[in-house]
């Protein structure tokens, strides 16, 4: 039984958009799709989460073209919606109960905003008790209170690289995790 889920952390169309897009857009794009696409070919379970925002609050409100996950990382039949409100993918959402009914043990980590969404799911997922391995070329964010997204990515994926496995898309193989 394969204990693995893969989570697409707020793959939507507001962070994806061109002209406005995360840090590196075009490669972490690439690099999620394989991602699914090595989740499916080995029958790991996959997790899109979905941000909603309040219409006063942001764009990612439900229902709009910008809240849609973007067209490239469609989910399919099998996969798992999750609708959150809270930076941590745990908080408010019934994402634990669906993990624990699977048996699942070890999550991929891939998705936006890398100093967030990922990170606060990262160590809510970490202190529910999962495994956790962090996708490095796989998240990302936009230039933010004076650091470049480069370098906020690089904290992040060394920040969390004490509490979790940090290793690029090739490094993944869902059938030895």
């Amino acid at each position: 039984m394969n204990r693995t889920a893969l989570l697409v952390i707020d793959a939507q169309n507001d962070m994806l958009a061109e002209g406005n897009a995360v840090y590196n857009a075009r490669s972490v794009l690439d690099h999620m799709k394989q991602l699914l696409a090595d989740a499916r070919k080995s029958g790991t379970s996959i997790y899109y989460i979905q941000h909603n925002e309040p219409p006063e609050s942001g764009p990612l409100v439900r229902g709009t073209q910008p809240w849609q996950i973007h067209s490239e990382l469609t989910p399919e039949n099998d996969d798992a919606l999750i609708h959150k409100t809270m930076p941590n993918a745990f908080d408010g959402t019934d994402l634990h109960e669906h993990l624990q009914q699977l048996g699942i043990q070890q999550l991929v980590l891939a998705g936006m905003q890398s100093e967030y969404c990922v990170e606060a799911t990262c160590r809510g997922a970490v202190e529910l008790g999962y495994t956790v391995t962090l996708v490095k070329d796989a998240h990302s964010t936009w230039d933010s209170g004076g650091n470049t997204a480069s370098a906020i990515i690089d904290r992040c994926n060394k920040e969390l690289g004490s509490i979790a496995a940090v290793k690029t898309t090739e490094e993944i193989s869902f059938g030895n995790l």
